[in-house]
């Protein structure tokens, strides 16, 4: 099940006379906080600015989807809704039509990330609104064409294999997918793939704290 793809190279071992090179493995870790470094090291030379996240009155930020990128494109057609403060609800609207597709109300458990639980139509376009009781946040985002989307799947099927088969870890192919994303300026979707780490690591739940401050960072 393709979990989201991968960027990070690949360290095969290659005997030097008896002694050999670290195995993928081995490696891991040094590689999996180098993709760390490089998926927040992209955030930060995003070309649209870190300001602009509206707060309402400063309590609620959302993130994602599509709050951060370029075109307000996502390739997961399931995207997780990442936001900041003490939200309610959540509900997803059909941008043509404006009839609710998805909603739900928003549990301390939820708080920071919910996924979606049905697979959005490719190509189209919607709006998502993020509501604290007092205070709401829209934002519109668009799952990628089919066309463009189905060839993405195969080039991150190929990188997650290519991982998987040297041993990777699945929180190093999450980072790897992450810093895949992060490289094709698809800031959500590199969102989505760090945040879905399983039990996560010290580091990439750093990673996560580091880039939601500074997304909504006071000045913003």
């Amino acid at each position: 099940m393709l979990k989201t793809p991968v960027l990070l190279s690949v360290a095969v071992g290659i005997f030097i006379g008896a002694a050999s090179l670290p195995t993928f493995a081995e490696s891991s870790p040094r590689l999996q906080d180098a993709g760390l470094e490089q998926v927040l090291e992209a955030f930060r030379r995003r070309r649209s600015p870190w300001q602009g996240i509206s707060r309402g009155d400063g309590q609620l930020c959302a993130v994602s989807p599509g709050v951060i990128g370029d075109e307000n494109m996502i390739w997961s057609d399931r995207p997780f809704f990442i936001w900041q403060g003490n939200a309610r609800t959540i509900q997803v609207l059909d941008f043509s039509t404006q009839n609710l597709v998805w909603s739900s109300p928003i549990t301390q458990a939820d708080q920071i990330a919910m996924v979606i639980n049905l697979p959005l139509q490719q190509g189209a376009q919607y709006v998502w609104i993020l509501s604290d009781g007092k205070n709401s946040y829209e934002s519109l985002f668009k799952i990628m064409p089919t066309e463009a989307r189905d060839q993405l799947t195969k080039d991150l099927q190929k990188l997650e294999q290519d991982l998987q088969s040297n041993g990777a870890t699945d929180e190093a192919i999450a980072v790897a997918q992450a810093n895949y994303f992060s490289q094709k300026n698809l800031w959500s979707d590199a969102l989505q793939r760090l945040y879905s780490v399983e039990n996560p690591s010290v580091e990439v739940v750093q990673a996560q704290q580091q880039l939601m401050a500074e997304l909504c960072r006071q000045g913003s």
